[in-house]
């Protein structure tokens, strides 16, 4: 077999589990900013809350910038798996009518 031939249905399937993940990483997303906004800032003014903050406040960032990007590239992953499909299917309908002619 030569060509290019995609099963849409499978595909489609596949895309929805990006989107399942992405939902679930919007979860854990909420989750994890509901904790870090019920804990507030905790750790004190002392040299030990100080020391505390430079190894906290990084990572706490990166994870809260982290989590809505990975996101929203599952949900685009997932949409463009489905354009794909969609397309495809377009494609062998047209060309499914134009040879039927």
């Amino acid at each position: 077999m030569s060509g290019y031939w995609i099963d849409g249905p499978q595909v489609k399937t596949a895309a929805k589990s990006y989107t399942d993940l992405g939902n679930r990483m919007q979860e854990v997303l909420q989750a994890l900013v509901d904790g870090i906004g019920a804990e507030g800032h905790c750790q004190g003014g002392d040299q030990y809350g100080e020391a505390f903050d430079k190894n906290y406040s990084d990572p706490k960032i990166n994870a809260l910038e982290f989590f809505p990007q990975m996101r929203d590239g599952l949900k685009d992953m997932a949409a463009g798996l489905v354009e794909m499909a969609d397309t495809t299917a377009r494609g062998e309908d047209a060309n499914d009518k134009k040879f039927q002619k």
